[in-house]
């Protein structure tokens, strides 16, 4: 007997991309599907595009909710799988027609309770970016899950990160553990924080070293604004890591590649400050300010900056030796490049 997949996919305000994300889940080889569509109360045709869809195929059912962001519109749907295993599609993006069926024979084929597969961002202009995937290794044990994946899945070393629409997960992992999401209006990655009490409890992973989802890039570039409040999550974000680290006992190696995450997610914040229309005199005042933020600084270390390629390495090493105007003219370089 086929396992059901059950697919949730949280809708907010994604008229323009619907149709193509929910043509790439109907129409997958493999059919035995459970698709919801959690309608987190939009105000175009979404909704209405989603009620329309359920019409045309039964195994689609359209759960509409109070707004609350994309994690609460995920755990609506938790609340309803019927399927043995579990994946998460984005509104604005959408899957190969093969991903399903790709992955579930790998896992099958190895007696695994999680596949992680790796994504292309697709942008608006037509142009495709493809992270190169580690494929020494398509089969990870629970030590290797570990003690390898794991932690590789927060500094793509092997070209799968930690969005949680990279992956084929067990219902029976996230029901047993009432595993849900927090929102992103309250911290940020929150697809993180799933992946890291997810894969606590992961006892065999398997990979499938192809580009099956496609990460819809819909903004041009990085935003111009600084955004304060983002910071502000991201170090809530941090504390909330290190607390379910703690809780989950993981490895020190796990550890320090949750604080290397967080030192990339700072990144978008110093790259906002510079490309800003502040004068290079406040640029260079609030950089200080965010280089002295303690959280930062506490990640500072050799292990965890290792972690990082070559230019990160300098950047940062920059950031610890207080050489701001050198950090911002990398930076600018970075940016311009």
């Amino acid at each position: 007997m086929k396992s059901m997949v059950s697919v949730i996919v949280p809708v907010y305000n994604a008229e323009k991309y619907l149709d193509r994300c929910l043509l790439s889940i109907v129409n997958q080889t493999y059919n035995c599907l459970q698709i919801m569509l959690v309608d987190d109360s939009s105000t175009d045709r979404s909704g209405q595009m989603c009620d329309e869809w359920a019409e045309k195929d039964k195994r689609i059912k359209v759960l509409h909710k109070e707004n609350g962001g994309a994690g609460y519109a995920r755990n609506t749907g938790l609340e309803h799988i019927t399927g043995d295993f579990v994946c998460f599609v984005d509104s604005d993006d959408y899957l190969d027609v093969t991903t399903i069926e790709k992955c579930i024979s790998k896992m099958e084929l190895d007696h695994s309770d999680t596949a992680v597969f790796s994504s292309q961002n697709v942008y608006n202009d037509g142009k495709v970016e493809v992270e190169s995937v580690d494929t020494r290794k398509t089969y990870f044990d629970e030590k290797a899950v570990k003690e390898e994946l794991f932690p590789s899945l927060f500094t793509l070393s092997m070209g799968y990160g930690v969005g949680v629409w990279g992956k084929i997960f067990s219902a029976d992992i996230i029901k047993r553990y009432n595993l849900r999401f927090l929102s992103e209006r309250e911290i940020y990655s929150e697809d993180a924080l799933f992946l890291l009490t997810y894969f606590s409890k992961c006892k065999s992973a398997s990979a499938v070293a192809e580009h099956l989802y496609n990460y819809c890039e819909n903004e041009s570039s990085i935003s111009r604004v600084y955004d304060k409040e983002k910071d502000e999550k991201l170090d809530i974000w941090l504390d909330k890591a290190l607390e379910i680290a703690a809780d989950e006992n993981l490895s020190h190696k796990m550890i320090a590649h949750i604080q290397s995450r967080y030192q990339d997610c700072a990144m978008v914040g110093f790259k906002q400050v510079v490309l800003s229309d502040m004068s290079f005199s406040s640029k260079i005042k609030l950089l200080k300010e965010k280089y002295n933020n303690e959280k930062l600084k506490s990640t500072l270390n050799k292990e965890i900056v290792s972690l990082h390629g070559f230019a990160m390495r300098l950047f940062y090493f920059c950031v610890k030796n207080k050489l701001t105007i050198l950090s911002y003219l990398l930076l600018w370089l970075r940016l311009h490049k």
